[in-house]
């Protein structure tokens, strides 16, 4: 969605399915992530995620980044190379959620 639209301007959509994904799991949580680089949390929107299986929808909003990586890929790359810093804050369904300095979601961010 169009950042800070409400959810009202869709930009795009995609699923996550067995086939386009990764998946880790650590404990009781499964870490679902998406293989091609372009589908993951992008701080530049407004994100609906859907469960299918219990018809479920959470809203995220607000995604604040720790920008740790400011140039990616070799010296003298013309393509853009994805760099990984931490998510520190956002709003889940209009409340808003910090966290620790070691969480687990990632932002990525394509640098041109």
């Amino acid at each position: 969605f169009q950042k800070g639209s409400n959810f009202s301007q869709a930009i795009d959509s995609f699923a996550l399915t067995l086939t386009n994904t990764v998946t880790l799991t650590m404990s009781d949580t499964i870490v679902v992530s998406a293989k091609d680089i372009n589908r993951h949390l992008d701080p530049g929107y407004d994100w609906q995620l859907t469960n299918p299986v219990n018809s479920k929808t959470e809203r995220i909003s607000e995604i604040q980044i720790e920008e740790r990586e400011t140039h990616c890929g070799g010296l003298f790359s013309m393509d853009p190379q994805p760099c990984f810093s931490p998510i520190t804050s956002f709003k889940r369904n209009g409340v808003s959620t910090t966290l620790q300095p070691q969480g687990v979601l990632r932002a990525l961010i394509i640098k041109k």
